[in-house]
């Protein structure tokens, strides 16, 4: 299969199965031109991010049902966090972004 129809693929399933982020933000940034990889792209690391970056909630439920200190949490996730940053926006730049 070639990248395009994996692409196409990757964006139906990010849109049917992306909950309410992706139901919305999918149509609104397309509309707004931009490219279907920077889209599914963005959503897919502002994701992941989201899980490691602190405040962030399920840390918080975590750490209450493992009975671990939430503060302990938010230190050990800001290092990983920043890392995934610099590595997303390092492959932007390489792929031709800003």
């Amino acid at each position: 299969m070639s990248p395009a129809v994996n692409l196409r693929r990757d964006l139906r399933l990010l849109r049917r199965h992306g909950g309410d982020i992706g139901r919305i933000t999918i149509p609104e940034l397309l509309k707004r031109g931009y490219d279907e990889a920077m889209t599914v792209g963005s959503l897919a690391g502002a994701g992941t991010l989201g899980l490691l970056i602190p405040p962030s909630i399920i840390m918080i439920v975590y750490g209450v049902a493992a009975d671990v200190s939430i503060a302990r949490l938010f230190v050990a996730g800001v290092l990983p966090g920043i890392m995934l940053m610099l590595m997303f926006f390092g492959l932007h730049r390489r792929l031709g972004g800003c």
